[in-house]
């Protein structure tokens, strides 16, 4: 399966993400679809779409310095735990900065 998200990666991120950048853009998504592109807006973004399509990113190479697990939906699924439950914050900087590169 190919990545929805890929030719927004490819254009707002000079083509892969970091993997702080992948964590903070998977929950930014989760939260709001203020960020995409309208194109990308009128998908459905649920948890398991974005995890699925966040694994088709790590496994297209979109993502650097992927381990195994991360080209796995469920490792994504667990990242957006991850916030929720705050073990991972979110990162305010990340957001201004995709909010200057529309």
């Amino acid at each position: 399966m190919s990545s929805k998200l890929s030719s927004f990666v490819r254009s707002r991120f000079g083509g892969s993400l970091s993997q702080e950048e992948a964590r903070q853009l998977i929950f930014l998504i989760f939260c709001t679809v203020d960020w995409l592109p309208d194109d990308l807006k009128k998908e459905k973004w649920s948890r398991s779409t974005l995890s699925i399509d966040f694994a088709a990113l790590s496994e297209e190479g979109f993502i650097r310095d992927t381990t195994p697990d991360q080209k796995k939906a469920e490792y994504w699924n667990a990242i957006i735990d991850d916030f929720i439950f705050r073990r991972i914050e979110r990162d305010p900087q990340f957001c201004d900065t995709l909010y200057y590169m529309r």
